[in-house]
Protein backbone atom coordinates (compact mmCIF):
# COMPACT_ATOMS: atom_id res chain seq x y z
CA UNK A 1 0.00 0.00 0.00
CA UNK A 2 2.62 2.52 1.05
CA UNK A 3 5.08 3.53 -1.68
CA UNK A 4 3.51 1.34 -4.38
CA UNK A 5 4.45 2.66 -7.80
CA UNK A 6 2.03 2.67 -10.69
CA UNK A 7 3.57 -0.65 -11.79
CA UNK A 8 3.29 -2.18 -8.33
CA UNK A 9 7.00 -1.86 -7.65
CA UNK A 10 6.71 -0.40 -4.18
CA UNK A 11 7.29 -1.89 -0.74
CA UNK A 12 3.90 -3.49 -0.12
CA UNK A 13 1.01 -4.85 -2.08
CA UNK A 14 -2.29 -5.87 -0.52
CA UNK A 15 -4.62 -8.25 -2.35
CA UNK A 16 -8.20 -8.48 -1.20
CA UNK A 17 -10.89 -10.84 -2.38
CA UNK A 18 -13.94 -9.83 -0.37
CA UNK A 19 -15.55 -6.93 1.45
CA UNK A 20 -14.59 -8.56 4.73
CA UNK A 21 -10.92 -8.36 3.65
CA UNK A 22 -11.36 -4.68 2.86
CA UNK A 23 -12.69 -3.98 6.35
CA UNK A 24 -9.67 -5.67 7.90
CA UNK A 25 -7.17 -3.43 6.08
CA UNK A 26 -8.99 -0.07 6.27
CA UNK A 27 -6.61 1.17 8.95
CA UNK A 28 -3.57 0.16 6.89
CA UNK A 29 -4.93 2.05 3.87
CA UNK A 30 -5.76 5.11 6.00
CA UNK A 31 -2.23 5.10 7.48
CA UNK A 32 -0.72 4.73 4.02
CA UNK A 33 -2.56 7.80 2.74
CA UNK A 34 -1.49 9.86 5.72
CA UNK A 35 2.17 8.95 5.08
CA UNK A 36 1.99 9.48 1.31
CA UNK A 37 -0.38 12.39 0.91
CA UNK A 38 -0.72 13.57 -2.65
CA UNK A 39 0.88 16.92 -3.36
CA UNK A 40 -0.62 19.59 -5.53
CA UNK A 41 1.24 20.77 -8.62
CA UNK A 42 2.68 23.83 -6.90
CA UNK A 43 4.32 21.70 -4.21
CA UNK A 44 6.78 19.99 -6.58
CA UNK A 45 10.29 21.34 -7.06
CA UNK A 46 13.16 21.06 -9.51
CA UNK A 47 14.82 18.69 -7.06
CA UNK A 48 11.86 16.31 -7.34
CA UNK A 49 12.56 16.13 -11.06
CA UNK A 50 16.34 16.00 -10.75
CA UNK A 51 16.03 13.02 -8.40
CA UNK A 52 14.76 10.98 -11.37
CA UNK A 53 18.02 11.54 -13.28
CA UNK A 54 20.90 9.13 -12.66
CA UNK A 55 23.67 11.10 -14.38
CA UNK A 56 25.01 14.32 -12.76
CA UNK A 57 26.05 15.69 -16.18
CA UNK A 58 22.43 15.42 -17.38
CA UNK A 59 21.25 17.38 -14.32
CA UNK A 60 23.83 20.09 -15.12
CA UNK A 61 22.56 20.29 -18.71
CA UNK A 62 18.96 20.60 -17.52
CA UNK A 63 19.91 23.32 -15.01
CA UNK A 64 21.83 25.19 -17.72
CA UNK A 65 18.84 24.99 -20.06
CA UNK A 66 16.44 26.17 -17.33
CA UNK A 67 18.64 29.20 -16.64
CA UNK A 68 18.84 30.04 -20.36
CA UNK A 69 15.05 29.74 -20.75
CA UNK A 70 14.47 32.10 -17.84
CA UNK A 71 16.89 34.60 -19.41
CA UNK A 72 14.61 34.91 -22.47
CA UNK A 73 12.28 37.22 -20.54
CA UNK A 74 11.69 38.27 -16.92
CA UNK A 75 7.99 37.49 -17.36
CA UNK A 76 8.63 33.74 -17.77
CA UNK A 77 7.32 31.65 -14.89
CA UNK A 78 8.74 28.25 -13.97
CA UNK A 79 6.08 25.90 -12.68
CA UNK A 80 6.71 22.35 -11.44
CA UNK A 81 4.11 19.59 -11.63
CA UNK A 82 4.37 15.94 -10.72
CA UNK A 83 5.56 15.07 -14.23
CA UNK A 84 7.33 18.08 -15.70
CA UNK A 85 8.91 21.50 -15.35
CA UNK A 86 6.74 23.99 -17.24
CA UNK A 87 7.67 27.41 -18.55
CA UNK A 88 4.87 29.83 -19.26
CA UNK A 89 3.87 33.43 -19.51
CA UNK A 90 0.09 33.12 -19.43
CA UNK A 91 0.24 29.97 -21.53
CA UNK A 92 2.82 27.21 -21.36
CA UNK A 93 5.37 27.23 -24.18
CA UNK A 94 7.96 24.70 -22.98
CA UNK A 95 8.00 21.57 -20.81
CA UNK A 96 10.95 19.56 -19.54
CA UNK A 97 10.48 15.91 -18.56
CA UNK A 98 13.38 14.41 -16.61
CA UNK A 99 14.25 10.79 -17.32
CA UNK A 100 16.88 8.41 -15.98
CA UNK A 101 19.59 8.90 -18.63
CA UNK A 102 18.28 11.82 -20.68
CA UNK A 103 15.46 14.33 -20.75
CA UNK A 104 12.70 15.43 -23.08
CA UNK A 105 11.70 18.93 -24.04
CA UNK A 106 8.30 19.73 -25.52
CA UNK A 107 7.82 22.94 -27.47
CA UNK A 108 4.97 24.59 -29.34
CA UNK A 109 6.35 25.14 -32.82
CA UNK A 110 5.50 23.96 -36.30
CA UNK A 111 7.17 20.55 -36.50
CA UNK A 112 8.19 21.26 -40.10
CA UNK A 113 10.71 23.90 -38.97
CA UNK A 114 12.66 21.40 -36.87
CA UNK A 115 15.79 19.93 -38.42
CA UNK A 116 15.38 16.22 -37.69
CA UNK A 117 19.05 15.62 -38.41
CA UNK A 118 19.87 17.72 -35.34
CA UNK A 119 17.01 16.73 -33.04
CA UNK A 120 15.43 13.43 -31.99
CA UNK A 121 11.82 14.48 -32.61
CA UNK A 122 9.14 12.01 -31.62
CA UNK A 123 5.86 11.84 -33.42
CA UNK A 124 2.94 12.42 -31.11
CA UNK A 125 -0.80 12.26 -31.58
CA UNK A 126 -1.05 15.77 -30.14
CA UNK A 127 0.26 18.26 -32.71
CA UNK A 128 0.22 21.13 -30.21
CA UNK A 129 3.35 19.91 -28.39
CA UNK A 130 6.42 18.66 -30.27
CA UNK A 131 8.43 16.23 -28.08
CA UNK A 132 12.22 16.24 -28.51
CA UNK A 133 14.46 13.72 -26.76
CA UNK A 134 17.63 15.40 -25.53
CA UNK A 135 20.75 13.23 -25.64
CA UNK A 136 24.22 14.14 -24.39
CA UNK A 137 25.23 15.19 -27.93
CA UNK A 138 22.17 17.42 -28.50
CA UNK A 139 23.18 21.05 -29.02
CA UNK A 140 21.42 23.02 -26.27
CA UNK A 141 22.01 26.35 -28.08
CA UNK A 142 20.08 25.08 -31.10
CA UNK A 143 17.41 23.75 -28.78
CA UNK A 144 17.18 27.13 -27.08
CA UNK A 145 16.42 28.70 -30.47
CA UNK A 146 13.39 26.40 -30.79
CA UNK A 147 12.31 27.24 -27.26
CA UNK A 148 12.58 30.97 -28.07
CA UNK A 149 10.44 30.38 -31.17
CA UNK A 150 7.87 28.61 -29.02
CA UNK A 151 7.88 31.56 -26.60
CA UNK A 152 7.45 34.01 -29.50
CA UNK A 153 4.54 31.92 -30.83
CA UNK A 154 2.79 32.17 -27.47
CA UNK A 155 3.45 35.90 -27.23
CA UNK A 156 1.98 36.47 -30.69
CA UNK A 157 -0.86 33.98 -30.04
CA UNK A 158 0.16 31.70 -32.91
CA UNK A 159 -0.25 28.63 -30.74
Amino acid sequence: VSDIGHHGTGNFEVVISSLEDLKSIEDVIRDSYSVNEARTSGEYTREDHFSKVSMPETVKRIEHLINKIKEISPEIIEYNTKYDIIFKVKTAFCRIFCQTDQFRVDVKVDKNIIDRTKFDVRDHKNDLWIPIIIHKETDLDLLLELIKKSYENIKSNKQ
